[in-house]
């Protein structure tokens, strides 16, 4: 998760997009909240752009969202 958060940072702040989105970037609690978020409403493509977060998260909910459609 660090290392995501990192890379996040970082892609902001050289002005990328992201598909978590800037307010995902301002601090590690609201990187949590986003990808939470994320995990459960669009899981597939959580999945497809950052795959450690998804397996940590899947890991941590003891769920896989992804099995729901």
């Amino acid at each position: 998760m660090t290392e995501e958060f990192t890379r996040l940072c970082r892609d902001l702040r050289r002005g990328r997009e992201t598909f978590l989105g800037e307010h995902a970037g301002s601090n590690a609690t609201e990187f949590f909240a986003a990808v939470s978020e994320r995990f459960f409403t669009v899981p597939e493509r959580l999945r497809q752009y950052h795959p450690k977060v998804y397996e940590v998260l899947e890991g941590y909910y003891h769920i896989d969202p992804s099995m729901w459609s």
